[in-house]
């Protein structure tokens, strides 16, 4: 009878032994499915980071040009008023030609520094 009722606590033991090993193994399989859904959200938290990145980039980028169009917009239009500002002093100039006196001349002057 010692050693059915022995044999019955070692099976009995054996049994909540092996469902505590399951319970364990239910756990780590937990775990793991939990850590692999991190590093999923991680990933694509990363990917978005750096497609948000990429867009500032080329925002900024566009941002540059257009400082460069109104840079060179600016440029362009200061060498055209100094230009004019350099054909009206030559001829605000003390010097006798054949302009100064003529109308033609001053429209076509005027024409070439308002048009140039």
């Amino acid at each position: 009878v010692d050693h059915v009722e022995e044999a019955m606590m070692a099976a009995a033991e054996a049994q909540e032994e092996e469902r505590e090993l399951e319970q364990v193994e239910d756990m780590l399989d937990y775990y793991l499915q939990r850590a692999a859904m991190a590093e999923v959200e991680a990933q694509q938290l990363l990917n978005g980071a750096r497609d948000l990145e990429e867009s500032i980039g080329i925002s900024l980028s566009a941002r540059r040009l257009e400082v460069g169009r109104l840079e060179l917009t600016l440029s362009i239009g200061s060498f055209a008023a100094a230009l004019g500002a350099m054909i009206a002093g030559i001829f605000g100039m003390n010097l006798t030609s054949t302009l100064e006196a003529s109308v033609l001349g001053f429209w076509g002057t005027t024409a070439a520094i308002v048009l140039g």
